[in-house]
């Protein structure tokens, strides 16, 4: 059972110039049952992007922490993406769920019960991005 899944787990990036984690073409079903799980992560200061998902596939993010940069979570091109329970704060834009011109679309990616923090836009839904579903987002505004 373990070898059904890819855990990036616990780690700390800070002060990163581009992307702290990325998942390029990526898909998480490699084979039947396998999952890819980032979890628990702090990162911080990160120019781009902190978690960068580009035509990524079944990828779940859950419980980490984000905080100052550029983009906190960047879904790309991606499908069947678990965007949950992350602490996103101080960062231009908290999740942002987008696609280009080509056909790839970001679709079928549920993004839930994550807390965006003073970012200068919470959640972005871009072009080209169709049957996703954000829901029970808790955001907050900078404090006056």
């Amino acid at each position: 059972l373990q070898d059904r899944f890819d855990n990036i787990s616990n780690n700390v990036i800070q002060n990163i110039r581009g992307s702290g984690i990325s998942f390029l073409r990526w898909s998480g079903e490699v084979r039947p049952g396998k999952h890819i799980n980032l979890t628990g992560n702090n990162i911080q200061d990160v120019d781009y992007s902190a978690i960068y998902l580009y035509a990524a596939e079944g990828i779940n993010v859950q419980g980490n922490l984000v905080a100052g940069g550029g983009v906190g979570i960047t879904v790309a091109k991606s499908q069947y993406c678990n965007i949950r329970n992350n602490l996103v704060q101080n960062c231009a834009i908290g999740v942002d769920v987008f696609s280009d011109e080509d056909a790839l679309q970001s679709r079928y990616n549920i993004v839930a019960g994550n807390s965006l923090v003073e970012c200068g836009e919470a959640l972005r839904l871009g072009k080209r991005a169709s049957r996703n579903r954000l829901e029970h987002n808790y955001i907050m505004g900078p404090a006056n």
